[in-house]
């Protein structure tokens, strides 16, 4: 019996892909966090399960050439003069999901998105802060790579960014207008679901590609906040007791919400009863 508990729990622990996991607070990087749902929830289906791998500085310039934030020519996708356009109008720097900064960054279909400076270094920052640098005693890498982390947002965080809160028509996060990709022959178009790519995980789409606001999955904090995870993978395995990494110190995961206990947006829905 104490043989197959300690398999059951080893075999449990094998299916955490989160070796840490970083909960963003969108309020100072709203253009990011929307490149970052769109990217994981949206019809591309990035990965969201990441890799940081200290990369160099060429290899991060390396990535965005990759990904498509940098063209051909040099200049970001983004520049206002000979920028992507109509994207190059919403902002000069160009914000890319997958990170640049992890292994998984340059990949062919990454979303990007165009904004301002400060929206898209605040995210840069926040994530070398409080998940890179940060001790692994407080939930992040402790500077040393690989590490492999999951990304959350603080719901109270997110009602500037639609693409994550479902805002946007009651659905999340049909693509805005904003995001954009670089395409296999080196041009751009927005950012969609492509019939040739064989990569996509997209289980229980909703008719629009997107991945549905009640399978998003939630989770209460031990301050008593709550916290979306970016995934849409509904198997991966979050312990309570997981310690996760904040701008603040460290909070531990209680437990998942399920059903009605979920924030509204999140919640399923229930057929009304009628009474005759």
């Amino acid at each position: 019996m104490q043989i197959f508990s300690s398999l059951a729990v080893i075999l449990a622990l094998g299916q955490i892909t989160s070796g840490a996991m970083i909960v963003l607070d969108c309020t100072n990087f709203p253009e990011s966090c929307n490149n970052d749902c769109y990217g994981i929830y949206g019809p591309p289906r990035l990965p969201s399960s990441l890799t940081w791998d200290q990369p160099s500085s060429s290899v991060e310039r390396n990535r965005r050439r990759g990904s498509g934030c940098t063209m051909s020519n040099g200049l970001s996708a983004c520049n206002a003069n000979s920028g992507v356009s109509p994207y190059n109008n919403d902002g000069p720097t160009c914000d890319e999901y997958p990170y640049a900064s992890t292994s998984q960054g340059g990949m062919a279909g990454a979303t990007l998105r165009c904004m301002s400076r400060s929206d898209n270094s605040a995210e840069g920052g926040y994530l070398r802060g409080n998940l890179y640098r940060k001790s692994i005693a407080n939930g992040g890498c402790g500077n040393v790579a690989p590490c492999s982390f999951t990304v959350a947002v603080d719901m109270n965080t997110i009602g500037n960014s639609p693409l994550c809160s479902g805002a946007n028509s009651g659905t999340s996060p049909l693509n805005d207008g904003h995001e954009f990709k670089k395409l296999s022959g080196g041009g751009y178009a927005a950012a969609k679901r492509e019939l040739s790519d064989k990569d996509i995980y997209a289980p229980f789409p909703d008719g629009n590609g997107t991945f549905p606001m009640h399978l998003r999955r939630e989770f209460l904090m031990s301050d008593g906040t709550r916290i979306m995870l970016l995934t849409t993978d509904l198997d991966m395995v979050i312990p309570s007791g997981l310690m996760v990494a904040t701008s603040g110190d460290a909070k531990v995961v209680i437990r998942e919400l399920l059903g009605q206990e979920k924030s509204p947006a999140l919640r399923p829905l229930v057929a009304a009863s009628f009474v005759a």
